[in-house]
């Protein structure tokens, strides 16, 4: 079996970029959909903040956000702090190879989270490279994750079963994965930035 030990994070962005050539929308920045927030009425403060919504859900969501927004801080259903962390990351980045990068390293901490038998071995030698290089990437943009966040995007593309009956070999397979999950996401889900600030006008 090939050894993949010890590569670097531009050959891992180079692997990127071929799989990733049919799922073109994977590199684009990411669109924003700013919603004006009309129910936080305060003179001390503002609010504002990012949402992961899927596509179903996006009217119904950000008027509810928009114009009840004491009720939804009560008791709203708000996404966790890691996957906010990560659309925070990539709403704000204009570099392509660092979104790259943002999107592998999430899947990974994701997949980690609950590491399926057949990616023990050998699979976890790679994964750990392709994290590691792909973190300290990151690290050298100001970009980290706090250790305790558990998940970093809004839902899993692949059931532990799919991913069990994969045996990871290489790492192309890790970053295809990824590739595919980003998509997924893209596909299914909006993005809302809520701002109180807004004028009417934008």
């Amino acid at each position: 079996m090939k050894s993949e030990k010890s590569i670097s994070w531009a050959e891992i962005y180079k692997r990127w970029e071929w799989l990733s050539y049919r799922l073109p929308d994977v590199n684009e920045k990411l669109e924003i959909n700013r919603v004006k927030v009309n129910g936080y009425i305060r003179k001390d403060g503002y609010f504002y903040g990012w949402d992961w919504i899927r596509n179903e859900d996006f009217a119904s969501r950000t008027d509810y956000v928009a114009n009840h927004t004491t009720s939804f801080l009560l008791g709203g259903d708000c996404l966790n702090k890691g996957t906010l962390r990560t659309l925070e990351y990539l709403a704000e980045e204009e570099n392509a190879e660092t979104r790259a990068a943002i999107w592998l390293y999430a899947f990974l901490r994701d997949a980690m989270e609950h590491l399926v038998d057949n990616w023990r071995g050998n699979g976890y030698e790679i994964i750990c490279e392709v994290e590691r290089e792909t973190l300290l990437y990151l690290r050298g943009k100001g970009l980290e994750w706090h250790h305790a966040m558990k998940r970093l995007l809004p839902e899993p593309c692949f059931s532990q079963k799919l991913l069990n009956a994969i045996h990871l070999e290489e790492i192309d397979t890790v970053i295809e994965l990824a590739v595919i999950t980003a998509d997924h996401i893209l596909s299914h889900y909006k993005v809302a930035e809520y701002d109180s600030r807004l004028s009417e006008k934008e």
